[in-house]
């Protein structure tokens, strides 16, 4: 049986349900401005909105299909099966992602190859602080090729289950 890749709601999937979202809203006033003008409307305005609204459709379409893209890519990784060992380093706050006012956090990997070379890699983001005692375990890093730029960090089995109430 496959292994599912677990990466969650990214800024990519939120930034398409917004941009979808407006662009529909922009789109159905554009058509109803065009087609069921009022005597003090401008023909142009529902014209203006009805573009705008596709292009914003358009855009949140492109980010989707990247954003798919991206997630079937990371399965066919892990499905490969190709995976070294990494040792658990440290759990450091992801500044460039904060959901209500508070930081993420992602969990740094790293590996030592036979050349004498040290791998960092890092995990995907995590919404609650792992607990500390993850420090120094083995976990599993997929990756595509010899030069690691495309990999999956399977922090399933390090992690303890946390149920939020």
């Amino acid at each position: 049986m496959d292994k599912k890749v677990k990466l969650g709601l990214t800024a990519s999937g939120i930034v398409s349900i917004v941009f979808g979202s407006l662009g529909i809203i922009y789109l159905l006033l554009g058509t109803g401005l065009h087609f069921f003008p009022t005597e003090e409307d401008d023909p142009t305005a529902g014209t203006v909105f009805a573009v705008l609204g596709a292009a914003f459709v358009l855009s949140a379409v492109i980010i989707f299909l990247c954003m798919l893209a991206n997630r079937k890519c990371l399965q066919r990784i892990v499905n490969a099966g190709r995976y070294i060992w990494g040792e658990i380093v440290d759990i450091v706050p992801n500044y460039n992602v904060r959901i209500n006012g508070r930081n993420s956090y992602v969990v740094l990997v790293r590996y030592a190859d036979s050349r004498g070379t040290t791998h960092i890699f890092r995990s995907r983001d995590q919404k609650t602080y792992p607990d500390r005692s993850i420090v120094g375990k083995q976990v599993k890093v997929y990756y595509e090729t010899e030069d690691f730029k495309r990999y999956y960090v399977d922090l399933d089995g390090a992690l303890p289950r946390v149920i939020e109430h």
